[in-house]
């Protein structure tokens, strides 16, 4: 979808040099592309939620992220192999270039992504690095044991995703992910909290699970919020420790000073306390 837009944006680039596109103020055309992009984005992403709301059962919504917390790494580094000409250290250097992790960043990363690949290339190595790859089990007893409305939110590859979910069999989950230009969708850091704005709308109570920057926003906005915490403490870290409404869970020791430490036994009850507020 977002493929056909960005063709029709580039066929149209002379066109539009002269308009206001959704009253964004500036003269640069490549400003205002961007802009419009990023809006087209939140349209998308506005839509999706409200499906997932029109199916909803549940005051409580648990937002999962992907890489780094459902499973200890990033899938990004088993995709690689079954992908086309994808260097880990160019998309770093991609988020170099920019100040924050801001939409045009994950676009950006989206078009490298998408330049030597092509959808049956995602779908060939989402099947292959599929079979690598386990969600943790602490994760799959959660989701299966808590009453909630559940939606994995990542910046990873939505059909490696999709395929995971189907592998661990978790019915009950919902997906919002994107990172090529054959998504439905961009996911960011701005995206995420987008996310959580759209349910706080909806008197939803939010819970988040997550464990790096990129989470932030998702985080702030939240009600209650899980940093999961692998070999390190992550940059997130600062933006979150010292509140009471966010706590975490440690997979390899890590102790994190002004946090509180927890574990799923006590998240669960958490869950069920929140269930009948």
């Amino acid at each position: 979808m977002l493929k056909e837009w960005i063709e029709y944006e580039e066929t149209s680039v002379n066109s539009l040099k002269n308009q206001t596109i959704y009253n964004i103020e500036s003269n640069n055309i490549e400003v205002k592309l961007n802009k419009t992009k990023e809006l087209i984005n939140k349209i998308i992403l506005k839509t999706i939620v409200n499906e997932i709301i029109d199916r909803s059962k549940n005051k409580l919504v648990i937002l999962l992220d992907a890489d780094g917390t459902l499973i200890p790494y990033d899938s990004s580094q088993i995709m690689s192999k079954y992908l086309n000409r994808i260097d880990m250290s160019e998309i770093k250097d991609i988020f170099k270039t920019y100040d924050d992790y801001c939409f045009s960043a994950f676009y950006d990363v989206a078009k490298y992504y998408s330049k030597n690949n092509s959808h049956h290339d995602f779908i060939e190595a989402s099947k292959k690095s599929a079979l690598e790859i386990d969600i943790r089990n602490d994760f799959i007893d959660f989701i299966n044991k808590v009453s909630a409305d559940f939606i994995i939110i990542t910046a990873g590859f939505s059909i490696l995703w999709s395929n995971l979910i189907k592998k661990h069999n978790l019915i009950n989950v919902n997906l919002i992910a994107g990172n090529t230009l054959y998504d439905n969708c961009i996911i960011g850091q701005e995206e995420k909290g987008y996310i959580v704005d759209i349910l706080k709308s909806f008197n939803k109570t939010v819970v988040c699970f997550g464990d790096a920057l990129v989470d932030k926003d998702m985080f702030i906005k939240s009600d209650v919020g899980y940093l999961v915490v692998n070999e390190r403490e992550k940059s997130i870290t600062p933006f979150i420790k010292n509140n009471d409404s966010y706590q975490y869970v440690s997979y390899q020791g890590v102790e994190i000073q002004g946090m509180n430490k927890t574990n799923f036994i006590n998240i669960k009850k958490n869950m069920e306390g929140l269930n009948n507020d």
